[in-house]
């Protein structure tokens, strides 16, 4: 999901986000230079700081526009290096994550930097409303990930409690920096609200896609094993449908609780998966979401700004990482 291919107007501004953020995480310490340079080589797809600047119009100027959506992708970037140590993740795209290569302790204080940086530029920014989003979205998912790690391993989460939890983690923060990106152009009451509604439709659409591509997607394309939020005990929408509606529900709950997934057994729950159709069942619920999306983009005034919105949502849909 190339988001310049996607809108070609934001090469310019994702230019200098990317320089921006390369001059922001410079340290006087050594280590930590060699740990946030080496965070920034696994590059991901910039979506959020994206969307907050096609939210705020490619062609309005502002003042700290490209110093704000960097801190954005470095907010982001600190969760994913925090979510690392929870999850005792190993890879991230393909590499060995921050906390495989130098531990809990360091991986911990490194995403604290990312945070004090990112805020750095914030208050540099000096538009209180969208550092309030901002906190905001951060307290969110920090709920969000206490709920996901003390609900591990539980097979009794309903399809509402996913929904819940992933409003939290992923869908309240591309809401908040689409609503940001309104904030910046001074977008009225309404419109506002149209694309909080839009971020927040696409959020939980691209976040049901994840958990679709963590059972559907190829290792070398998604960077991480078939199953890894189920190998750590995390319990996503198609594992909820298939303990509703596959065969053998009793052990294959005993079987997460303890953590007895074997790569054979991980490859029979994906056949039962498609027995049952829970990955098509989820892609019904991604389109749901995206229609949702769709429908609140009307509330956009812009036509522009409606149009390039429209094809990040559509490209979501068909991603396959």
């Amino acid at each position: 999901m190339n988001v310049v291919q996607i809108v070609p107007k934001l090469e310019p501004y994702m230019l200098e986000v990317e320089e921006t953020l390369q001059q922001t995480i410079n340290s006087n310490t050594r280590i930590m230079n060699t740990i946030t340079h080496y965070i920034l080589r696994a590059s991901g797809k910039r979506l959020r700081p994206a969307l907050f600047l096609t939210a705020a119009g490619l062609d309005k100027p502002a003042p700290r526009l490209v110093d704000t959506a960097a801190s954005i992708e470095l907010i982001h970037t600190a969760s994913l290096v925090h979510d690392d140590i929870v999850d005792q993740s190993a890879l991230r795209r393909g590499m060995p994550t921050v906390n495989a290569k130098w531990g809990n302790e360091i991986s911990v204080l490194a995403g604290d930097y990312l945070f004090a940086r990112a805020f750095t530029l914030l208050t540099q920014s000096g538009c209180r409303e969208i550092i309030n989003i901002l906190a905001a979205v951060i307290e969110g998912m920090s709920v969000g990930e206490i709920e996901q790690l003390t609900d591990a391993g539980n097979t009794e989460l309903t399809e509402e409690d996913y929904l819940d939890r992933i409003k939290k983690k992923t869908a309240c923060f591309m809401a908040g920096v689409c609503q940001a990106g309104g904030v910046v152009r001074e977008a009225g009451r309404e419109e506002l609200g149209a694309l909080y509604d839009f971020g927040l439709h696409l959020g939980l659409a691209f976040q049901i896609k994840d958990d679709i591509l963590d059972f559907q997607g190829q290792e070398k394309v998604t960077g991480k094993p078939v199953g890894s939020d189920l190998r750590q005990g995390i319990i996503t929408l198609p594992v909820i449908h298939l303990l509703r509606f596959g065969d053998g529900r009793e052990d294959l709950s005993r079987r997460i609780r303890k953590g007895e997934l074997s790569e054979a057994r991980l490859q029979g729950i994906v056949r039962e998966m498609q027995r049952v159709e829970s990955l098509d069942y989820c892609l019904g619920l991604v389109g749901t979401y995206t229609e949702r999306a769709r429908k609140a983009l009307e509330g956009v005034e812009d036509g522009e700004i409606r149009e390039n919105l429209s094809r990040i949502l559509q490209a979501n849909v068909s991603r396959d990482y």
